[in-house]
């Protein structure tokens, strides 16, 4: 999967609490054969001043309209899915057919004589069962209405499992997408850690009185990476503070003329960022800059938050054997791009200088 198929889909991709889909179904029966009938009635009811047979009215379209979801729930949740879904065509019109046969059966002996037997209704609620708006509609007009009640039915039946199929597509490239950052991550941590092992070896063949504290050092910023990293977001100052243990590292494997500086400024505890996000930058120019310079050489970083906008340059020296050579770069700095495509879509900037004397990055964030 490209970055440019990703961009500006990760933050996007969250999932509301709502009705399932069950729920809605059971929304939508209701309106659409209790209370809307109910609404429609309100009308006739109001222009033959039937006022007082409102309530008798309101419990007949209850018990008609259950009867009806009862009938059109089997085509609904068997006809549609078993064979317009699957696309049998020529069997699901034979069944459309059946069910109107039988629909017809239905609505004679169960929905109008079968609610007539029914003690409980009003003796109004009876006779409309029976006659009164049954009677008065002509068969071509029922049948009619049978057929939009199919279309109706259908078209949500459609919208529904639409509604459903992206969701589950979102789900799906929501879980890619959180994959394809833990593939990242797991790149860069080893990556990272064999650099700083290499610092420790390094001092423990000088037998360097610097050694135990490096250890300690590196117990601190492993952690935090085992630990303190896990979330999806963790404050800004955690960041910095594992910046500036790595630059501490770093700092003693050089001599003194090797000038190596980190400024921070502006208050970051409240501020809120992706773990490990920052560090390929500056390890970045600690293993393509000054790794080989024993007489001059810099790594400077200055990080700045102002107004939930995080700004950090990172500048380092070029080796003479890399003065020719442009766009070198670490594995780490390669991941830290596309994890930034895939986090801060829109919500980020990064500029590269790349010359023969000096590498340099200026790296814009908007932060939670």
């Amino acid at each position: 999967m490209g970055i440019q198929e990703l961009n500006g889909r990760f933050d996007g991709m969250h999932l509301h609490k709502k009705l399932s889909r069950r729920e809605q179904e059971i929304v939508f029966f209701l309106c659409y054969f209790v209370a809307f009938p109910i609404l429609t009635d309100l009308q006739y009811i109001h222009l033959w001043h039937q006022e007082a047979h409102f309530l008798s009215g309101c419990i007949f379209r209850v018990v008609e309209g259950l009867l009806q979801i009862l009938a059109y729930s089997v085509y609904y949740f068997i006809l549609v899915p078993r064979f317009l879904f699957a696309k049998k065509y020529g069997y699901f019109l034979g069944s459309v057919l059946a069910w109107i046969v039988l629909y017809a059966v239905y609505d004679r002996f169960v929905m109008e004589w079968g609610v007539s037997k029914m003690t409980f209704l009003p003796a109004i609620a009876k006779q409309w069962a029976t006659g009164g708006f049954q009677q008065s509609i002509w068969v071509g007009q029922a049948y009619t209405l049978t057929l939009t009640n199919l279309l109706v039915i259908t078209a949500l039946a459609y919208f529904l499992r639409s509604f459903e199929q992206e969701r589950q597509m979102n789900e799906l490239k929501e879980q890619q997408l959180q994959l394809e950052l833990e593939y990242l991550k797991a790149q860069m941590n080893p990556h990272f850690f064999f650099n700083t092992l290499n610092n420790i070896y390094s001092l423990a063949q000088q037998q360097s009185s610097a050694t135990a504290p490096l250890v300690a050092r590196l117990s601190e910023m492993m952690r935090y990476v085992l630990y303190g990293s896990n979330a999806p977001k963790v404050p800004l100052a955690n960041e910095i503070d594992f910046l500036q243990n790595y630059i501490s590292v770093e700092r003693i494997r050089y001599p003194d003329n090797i000038d190596i500086r980190f400024e921070c400024q502006g208050k970051t505890e409240n501020a809120l960022i992706e773990p490990l996000l920052l560090i390929p930058f500056i390890e970045n120019a600690f293993k393509h800059g000054i790794q080989d310079e024993l007489t001059k050489g810099y790594v400077e970083v200055i990080a700045l938050l102002a107004d939930r906008e995080f700004t950090m340059e990172v500048r380092n020296s070029k080796p003479r054997r890399l003065s020719t050579d442009k766009g070198v770069r670490g594995l780490g700095l390669l991941n830290v791009q596309k994890r930034l495509a895939l986090l801060y879509p829109g919500k980020y900037a990064l500029s590269i200088a790349d010359t023969t004397a000096a590498y340099e990055i200026l790296l814009t964030l908007q932060l939670a």
